[in-house]
């Protein structure tokens, strides 16, 4: 159980095009927490739009203005197997633009270290009793 910082870098991104990412937990790990994520500093304001869903919910739509890009966003978004995040991006210019994003996460390697987690969250009184994962 730990960090880690993931990067996407797309030097190129033709115009038109969509990228979709889903990110899920590695896979030697059982699960993942991303707490949170921002935008590289070469990309041009406008010139993309998106969004980000979790558990089948759409969070978030957006163009990706100036404030957007300069913002460091924070989350706490639990990533399985079974429910994935899912990261859309649409170059809407008329040009190739570079693309980047980076989030932080915290790798849970085992269903004892979830079980862990879980429980200190409840510790804490920031969630409500959850069941065990078997």
């Amino acid at each position: 159980m730990g960090p880690e910082a993931i990067q996407l870098l797309i030097p190129v991104f033709p115009p038109g095009a969509t990228l979709s990412f889903s990110a899920g937990p590695i896979a030697s790990d059982y699960a993942q927490i991303l707490y949170g994520a921002g935008f590289g500093s070469e990309m041009v304001p406008n010139a993309f739009t998106g969004y980000l869903q979790v558990f089948g919910t759409r969070l978030v739509a957006a163009t990706f203005t100036e404030i957007t890009l300069g913002m460091e966003f924070q989350s706490f978004v639990w990533v399985t197997e079974a429910s994935p995040t899912l990261i859309y991006a649409t170059n809407v210019s008329g040009l190739n633009q570079v693309f980047e994003i980076g989030i932080a996460s915290l790798r849970i390697s085992s269903e004892g270290d979830y079980n862990l987690v879980l429980k200190a969250l409840e510790r804490m009184h920031a969630l409500p009793p959850f069941e065990e994962a078997s």
